[in-house]
Formats: structure tokens, C-alpha cells, sequence
């Protein structure tokens, strides 16, 4: 006992007051027992905003995590406190472990708090940190030249900044040092650099501040070894070495914390101090934009926080909602009962930052301010969804959901929601009657001013296959979500084909089809069809669907196979074919390839040595009855017909092929295997031109089919000459090919002297049925009010069936909000190839978007909206940057908000590939 009296007597004062406030706590501990765990969450949050005390501990992000997530119930209750995972083998944190990564900073009541009601797995990893700035004066002397304490600057506790600091342009033997709290005012922050410097700040003085580039190791060598190192204005100026802090914009109210840039994550600072003289108030020139127009501030980055800043700009230029909170009106809605809500902190937050932005510019330091920390509200807004806790990149759009969402809870007028059971109506009532009995419902629970401004209703109509019954309902909405009208819905896959007609008047097609992943190839020539509209064909014919690889028929596709085994980068060629039936194995119709391929010059006719095929082009398919083709020359005839439409001359007239035309010397050196026979200048018909062909263009040879072969026809690997077999009808056999052997100095007058309107694909020759690649928002409205069809993944449960069925769906729009947000569905999840974004142009109206007779429910008015603001997302997935247009509700000018920089635009620049949200007011 008289031990533990002089142990007491020898303590300091602020020793003394630690171990008393200690034994408060555990007198306090001991006779609570756990509340509930918002409770808990809600009494640590207000421990750590006071961030009272002077003693604090480490602990695991990890655990903390899991914690929060039990309190708002979205996991089980965690272990004890568990540390082991940012502790190394002799109890001390972790090297390389980061706050904020790894571990946080909380005040120890609120750990004893976490123990108390969790436990401890470990006594000895209880981390303390004590607060230097408030520790005895004899212990901050006794701090090296850098810090004990390692910190980044996104801290949510507490950090301590070590500064060295430099005179710009004198010499120094040593550096002058601080060390102070990242959660101090600007105000102390000043005075402890100017006491560093024995210095004071003058009423006609100010002060320029440079952070040192911490990532350039020669420079801060120089700077730690030099006795006469000059920093030089020249190279303050060089954004590579130094970043200007805007002082300017300091308030002696702002944290350090939200001073400093965002990007610095140095273990020690370095500070470049320059004290000049102020300019005479009027020699002060205040931006232009802000003498006349407030709004115009932007948001600093804390951290892949582009996102929130994006939406953030976009919902601030909304008149209504802005002028409502900056007038406070919100405060007499403010539900702080709602379970659902954020006991109205999340409006409060978001009332906050819109003031930040609107602030009215009284003087030259306000004037002049640039950009905001939006740290506070993001704090705010995570208690709300954790899933936006951190720093990872995020989806604008998700994020503007839940704030909107969370801000009509915070403001909900009804605070006890009556229980509602919605009534099957079995069309009893029209719709006019369902869906103000609907909207009844939905207002008797949810009453706000985000309802007032954002919600309309959709129509929904869903048809049972099997027992037709009809279900109609009518569903709120705060945004439309519309798919991009060439992605049709996200179970639909776009397909390229080339449609290859039979008749060799007719131009090939190119065109795209929409099928969903488990349609077959039955439904993709019945699209085609479609398409091109072969309805009008008045004579008998059929299909075959073939991939081209390396200009050979690869494969043959079964009418009965799924589309889902066509890959993206295939070719797909439709040829059109003359019989009723496409199967190979017909017993009237011989179904067979044309290939053509050059002669080759190393050919030794006294061997029996095959020689490689030089194939060019793509191929030929042909149909003939059996017993059609009886001599060589029926077989030629045809061959040439059906050439004769990529060709550059004339093959039925006479002499057309000059045997005094030479090769250049050029077309010699061309790698004609490459190359195919189509142009754009072909010929078309052979009607009405004498029958007879020109003679010996060519030499044919036929090709057996090869097990080998991965698909249905032959392949080319080995050719012999074409001879009438003994014992054959037909010239050509089922399973069998045609290869046409050209020289090259035909082939070159046939196709041209050097193959150079010859292309590796035959796009260019093609006619084109409705492929650009832009859009219309109202090809988008379209699209979404398309009937669907339901199948098996997304079956429907039927109430009159009692099981899922596939149905036929209809949405509709019913009724539209004054503030209307556009979502286009860019992101888009394949179940084969994962997830991918859709950079599509989308032309939307920037004024008088009509959307009267899209709405089917009753207005006295026509429906027209101006777009007021849009947000960007440039990248794919995974990443990318979010930016915001945004026309300014006072000057009408718009504007560029990218993160801190806000830059005039004009109108023609709104309308980007990267638009993401559209937001449209209605006119009055």
C-alpha cells in the first residue's frame, strides 16, 4: 500500500488524471451490460467524433469491419477483439501495416467499450498511442526529426504531422521542426509554423506554402545533407518537385487534415515557406464566375471517390431539392424515428455540403475558394451503407440510389407506417382506378420530398403462357433504367452475319440480330429472315448457317444447335440456298463449296508430290438437283456465274480477258493466299448478255470430305483434277468440293492487276441493313416499352398456376416525376462473358424532350423536360473516372465538374459516348 502511494506521488499531473480517468472507465464497464447493437454503433461513433482524451489504441480494420456489419445486422455477432492480424511475433504492430488498410485509431473509451462487450482475444495487443500534442511539453523535445508515428492522410482518427520546414530562398545548416495534431484548426496549425519560425504573421503579411514532392529521393538527400540548399521559387513552381497549397482558401476554422492534398502519403513532410506582402484590396481580382454565380465549387478526391463526387454535382443543380435545403426547410421533416433511416444525420450531412457549395461569396478568401472536402458527408454516408465504407471505386449510379433513398427515409412525413396488403384486382377496376389505388398505398408509407420530386410509376403487365392469366400491377420508381436499345436486354447477345444470296444479281447483306443466350440457330435464320425481309422471295429455299475461318467453311451449323456457341469474334456467313431443305445429306440436292486458289509456281508435274493450295477469297455455296450437272461445262457455266458477281470484268462476253496484259512486277510480291476475290466493283447479273462464258478462266478440281474435318463440308488439303467418274451421275458428289484454280494473270484481270480492291473481308462490298453505331434515347424508351419474353431463367410465378411459368412481359410508364433521371444500362452482366460496358452513343435532347406520348397515364399538360446535368463515366470495368456536366440554376451556363476543377463548357460538348445518368426537369 505505501508502495503504491509513492508510486502515485511521483506520477505527473496528466499521468495522474490518466490513471483516474482509466479507473472511471472500468468502474463504469463494470456494471453495463451490452446494449443493442445499433446502440453500440451509435455510442462508439459519438465517442470517436469527440475524440476526447489522450490515450488511444490500435485496432484490426478487419474486426472493426465485421463489427459494424453486425450492429446494422447484416452479419452475426463477431469473435472477441482480435489483433493478431496487424501484430508481429514481439507484440508490436506490424511493419508495413497502414492505418485505415489494416488497423484504426479509436479513444480508449470507446475500446474498452468493444471489450468490455465482445472481449479480448490477446492482453498483450493492446497498442496505446498517446496524443503528443497534449502530452507533456518535455516529451515533444525529446521527438526525433521524424516521427514515431507513421501516418497517411485519409486518417478517420486521429494521426500526428511531423513538419520540416524550409525559408524559400535562403540557406539553412538545419531544418526547423513541428510536430502537430492533422486534427488541429488552421488556426493553431498557423501559429505553431510561425512560432517555428520566430516569427509574426503581420496584418499586410501572408504566407505561401509548397509540400515537397516525398517521392523524389534526390531531392530530399539534397535536402537532409545540404548546409547551403537554396529552394528556389523556379522550382517550387515545377509540379514535379513541390504542390502549392491554396492558403487562400484556409479558414481558421478548417482541420489540417482537410488542408493537406489528398494524395500525400509520406512518412515525413517537408513544408517550403514563403511570407510575402499582401496586395491592397483592390488590387485583388476576384474570379469573374464567382462574383456572379455561386454553385460553381468543386470537390476534392478523397480517394476513387469520383463517383460520389459526379452524383453529388448532379443532384446539387437540381433547383428544387437545393433551394429547399439551403433554405432549411428541411428541418421541420427531419424523421429522426425511422429505423430506416440515419435518424435524420444523412439530411443533415447532405444540407451541410450543399451550403459548402452554395455558400454566398462575401469577400475575396470565400470568393476565391475553389473545391470542398466532402469528407464529412462520406462519413456520414457510410454509416448508412457500409458498402460504401473505403475507398474502392464504386458505381455513381448505385450511389446516387441510396442517397436518395436514404435521404426520403431521413425526411419521411409518415412516421408510423400502417400495414398494407396489396389486393389481386383480377381487372376488376380499370387502369386508371388500379393504379391511383397503387399510388395510395405507396404515398401511405412514403411521403417526402424526394417522392414529391423524383417518384413516378411504371406500368406492369405480365401474360401466363399457359393458363393466359393476366396480371397487371403498378410499381413506383425513382429513376428509369433503360437498356441500350442495340443491347436490347441483358439476356440478349448481338450476332454479326453476312447473308449470302443465292442469285448472282443479288448484293450480300451485313446486319446484326438479338438473340437470347439459349436461343437456336432455327430462331437466328428465322430473325434473318426478318431482317432482311426474305418474305417477299417467291420461290422455294432454305438456310446454312456456316463460321468462316481463314476464308474455309469451318463448320456447318445443325438448325437445333444454340446460339450461345457462337463466339463473339466469329465469322458468321448465312448462305441462301435454292432447295427446301439446308442438310447436307438430301437425298434430291447436291449441296457443295467453290473455293478458289492460285496455281502455284513450284508445282513439278513429273512428281507425284501434292502441291500446298494457295486458297484466296471467300468461299461459293451451290445447289444442284441431282442428275442437273451432266458435263463438265453445266458445272462450269455455273461456277462462273456465281464469280462473276465479284469480279471487275465481264466473264460471259468474249475477249474480255486479254492475254497481252502483264502482271506488274508489284502484284508478283502480293500474298495472295490472303486476299479474297471480292470487290466493289462487281459485276451483278449475267441477264440479258450472251450465255456462253469465256473459256478456260479457270481449271476445277474436287476435294474429298476428311473425317478430320470439324465441320460438315470438306476440307481443301489435297485437290486432284476434276475427271467424270465411270460410274456417276453426277458430276460432284455429296461430301464433295470444288476448288477453281486461277494463274495469276487471270486472276489479277479478273480481280484486278494487283488484288488491291481485294479485301480480307467482305464488308466493304456489301449493302447494310440498320448497323450505326449511335442510338436515340428514344430508340432506348422503345426498347424498354418492347414486350419481352420471359423464359425459363427468369420464369414468372403465376398465382391462378401456383408454379413459374414463362410469360410475356410489358413495362410501361404510367406517370412521370418532375425530375426525371435517365440511367442508361452501360454495365451489362453476360452469363458467358462476365461483365462488360457499352460504349454506345446515346443522342439525347439537351431541351424539349416530349415525353407525352409516353406516358399512359392521365395529364392535363404535354410532357416536356430539359436536361439539366449528366453524368460521366469514361473506362471500362473495374475502373475509369466519373465527371459530371451540370448547367448552373442562376447563370444557365454549363459547366464541368471534374472533382476539384469546375470549367465552362458550351452546350455542344454535353453529348458524349460516356453519358451515364441523364437528369431532365420538367417545364411548368
Amino acid at each position: 500500500m505505501e508502495d503504491r502511494d509513492n508510486n502515485s506521488k511521483k506520477r505527473t499531473p496528466e499521468e495522474a488524471t490518466l490513471v483516474s480517468e482509466n479507473k472511471r472507465f472500468r468502474t463504469e464497464l463494470n456494471v453495463l451490460k451490452p446494449p443493442e447493437p445499433l446502440i453500440q454503433l451509435d455510442l462508439i461513433n459519438q465517442i470517436k467524433t469527440k475524440n476526447e482524451g489522450y490515450e488511444f489504441r490500435f485496432i484490426s480494420k478487419k474486426w472493426y469491419v465485421r463489427w459494424e456489419a453486425y450492429c446494422l445486422g447484416i452479419n452475426s455477432r463477431p469473435p472477441p477483439v482480435n489483433n493478431s492480424a496487424i501484430m508481429n511475433e514481439k507484440n508490436k504492430l506490424k511493419q508495413g501495416s497502414e492505418i485505415e488498410e489494416d488497423y484504426l485509431v479509436i479513444p480508449l473509451r470507446a475500446w474498452n467499450y468493444l471489450v468490455l462487450w465482445h472481449g479480448l482475444v490477446n492482453r498483450s495487443h493492446e497498442l496505446t498511442f498517446l496524443k503528443p500534442n497534449i502530452a507533456p511539453p518535455t516529451k515533444v523535445k525529446k521527438l526525433s526529426s521524424k516521427p514515431k508515428f507513421l501516418v497517411k492522410k485519409e486518417l478517420l482518427s486521429d494521426p500526428i504531422y511531423h513538419f520540416n520546414v524550409y525559408r524559400v530562398g535562403q540557406t539553412t545548416k538545419r531544418s526547423q521542426s513541428f510536430t502537430i495534431s492533422a486534427s488541429c484548426k488552421a488556426i493553431e496549425f498557423q501559429t505553431s509554423l510561425l512560432n517555428t519560425l520566430d516569427h509574426s504573421l503581420g496584418t499586410q503579411e501572408t504566407f505561401k506554402l509548397w509540400l515537397l514532392n516525398h517521392e523524389n529521393n534526390h531531392l530530399l538527400s539534397r535536402l537532409r545533407g545540404s548546409s547551403s540548399f537554396v529552394i528556389t521559387t523556379q522550382f517550387l513552381n515545377d509540379k514535379r518537385f513541390a504542390i502549392q497549397i491554396d492558403t487562400s482558401s484556409i479558414s481558421d476554422s478548417s482541420k489540417l487534415i482537410d488542408i493537406l492534398p489528398h494524395s500525400m502519403n509520406a512518412k515525413e513532410f517537408y513544408l517550403a515557406v514563403n511570407l510575402i506582402k499582401k496586395k491592397p484590396p483592390q488590387e485583388q481580382a476576384m474570379p469573374l464566375s464567382y462574383k456572379k454565380t455561386l454553385g460553381l465549387i468543386g470537390l476534392q478526391n478523397l480517394g476513387n471517390t469520383c463517383y460520389m463526387n459526379s452524383a453529388l454535382q448532379c443532384l446539387s443543380n437540381t433547383p428544387q431539392l437545393t433551394q429547399w435545403f439551403t433554405n432549411n426547410h428541411y428541418k421541420q421533416d427531419l424523421n429522426t424515428n425511422n429505423p430506416l433511416g440515419l435518424n435524420g444525420d444523412l439530411a443533415s450531412a447532405y444540407a451541410a455540403i450543399l451550403k459548402d457549395i452554395w455558400k454566398e461569396n462575401t469577400n475575396f478568401t470565400t470568393a476565391s475558394r475553389s473545391s470542398i472536402s466532402p469528407r464529412e458527408f462520406k462519413s456520414t454516408f457510410e454509416r448508412f451503407n457500409p458498402h460504401f465504407v473505403g475507398f474502392l471505386q464504386q458505381d455513381s449510379q448505385e450511389l446516387l440510389s441510396f442517397l436518395l433513398d436514404g435521404l426520403h427515409e431521413d425526411l419521411n412525413r409518415v412516421h408510423d407506417k400502417p400495414y398494407i396488403e396489396i389486393p389481386d384486382f383480377d381487372n376488376q377496376l380499370s387502369d386508371l382506378e388500379i393504379a391511383t389505388r397503387f399510388w395510395q398505398y405507396h404515398t401511405a408509407r412514403n411521403d417526402s420530398i424526394i417522392v414529391d420530386l423524383f417518384q413516378g410509376q411504371y406500368k406492369s403487365r405480365l401474360v401466363c403462357d399457359e393458363c393466359k392469366k393476366v396480371s397487371v400491377t403498378f410499381d413506383p420508381f425513382m429513376y428509369l433504367s433503360l437498356p441500350l436499345a442495340q443491347q436490347q436486354d441483358e439476356k440478349k447477345r448481338e450476332i454479326n452475319i453476312v447473308y449470302v444470296p443465292y442469285l448472282p444479281s443479288q448484293k450480300q447483306l451485313k446486319t446484326k440480330v438479338y438473340l437470347a443466350q439459349d436461343a437456336t440457330i432455327e430462331q437466328l435464320k428465322q430473325e434473318v429472315e426478318n431482317n432482311i425481309n426474305l418474305s417477299s422471295i417467291n420461290y422455294e429455299y432454305s438456310l446454312l448457317v456456316t463460321e468462316i475461318v481463314a476464308e474455309r467453311i469451318y463448320k456447318v451449323f445443325d438448325s437445333t444447335e444454340l446460339v450461345s456457341s457462337i463466339q463473339p469474334t466469329d465469322h458468321i456467313y448465312i448462305y441462301q440456298l435454292p432447295c427446301p431443305s439446308s442438310s447436307l445429306d438430301h437425298p434430291d440436292w447436291v449441296i457443295f463449296p467453290v473455293y478458289c486458289s492460285l496455281q502455284s509456281s513450284l508445282r513439278d508435274d513429273h512428281t507425284d508430290k501434292v502441291s500446298p493450295i494457295r486458297q484466296f477469297g471467300y468461299p461459293i455455296v451451290l445447289a444442284m438437283k441431282k442428275g442437273e450437272l451432266q458435263d463438265g461445262f453445266d458445272l462450269y457455266r455455273v461456277i462462273v456465274q456465281h464469280i462473276e458477281r465479284y469480279c471487275i470484268v465481264k466473264l460471259f462476253e468474249e475477249d474480255t480477258l486479254s492475254p497481252t496484259i502483264a502482271p506488274s512486277k508489284n502484284a508478283l510480291s502480293v500474298d495472295l493466299p490472303q486476299q479474297p476475290i471480292h470487290t466493289t466493283a462487281a459485276v451483278t447479273s449475267a441477264g440479258g448478255r450472251p450465255t456462253t462464258p469465256v473459256p478456260n478462266l479457270f481449271q476445277i478440281k474436287v476435294f474429298e470430305c476428311q473425317t478430320s474435318s470439324p465441320g460438315l463440308f470438306p476440307q481443301t488439303s489435297q485437290a486432284t483434277d476434276w475427271k467424270k467418274p465411270a460410274f456417276q451421275e453426277d458430276l460432284v458428289q455429296q461430301g464433295q468440293g470444288v476448288i477453281i484454280e486461277w494463274t495469276l494473270p487471270k486472276a489479277q484481270q479478273a480481280f484486278g492487276s494487283s488484288f488491291s480492291s481485294i479485301k480480307t473481308d467482305a464488308w466493304h462490298d456489301f449493302d447494310e441493313t440498320k448497323t450505326k453505331n449511335e442510338i436515340t434515347l428514344q430508340d432506348c424508351l422503345d426498347e424498354f416499352t418492347s414486350d419481352e419474353r420471359l423464359t425459363s431463367e427468369d420464369s414468372w410465378y403465376c398465382p391462378q398456376c401456383k408454379k413459374h411459368q414463362h410469360a410475356s412481359k410489358k413495362m410501361d410508364i404510367w406517370k412521370l416525376p418532375e425530375i426525371m433521371v435517365v440511367h442508361l444500362k452501360r454495365f451489362s452482366q453476360f452469363r458467358r462473358w462476365g461483365e462488360t460496358k457499352l460504349n454506345t452513343f446515346v443522342d439525347f435532347p439537351l431541351t424539349e424532350l416530349d415525353m407525352t406520348d409516353k406516358v399512359l397515364g392521365p395529364h392535363e399538360h404535354r410532357l416536356v423536360y430539359d436536361l439539366y446535368a449528366v453524368d460521366n463515366h469514361y473506362g471500362g470495368i473495374g475502373g475509369g473516372h466519373y465527371t459530371a456536366f451540370a448547367q448552373n440554376f442562376l447563370d444557365k451556363e454549363w459547366y464541368e465538374f471534374n472533382d476539384t476543377q469546375v470549367t465552362r463548357i458550351e452546350s455542344n460538348e454535353i453529348k458524349t459516348n460516356a453519358a451515364y445518368l441523364l437528369f431532365y426537369k420538367r417545364r411548368a
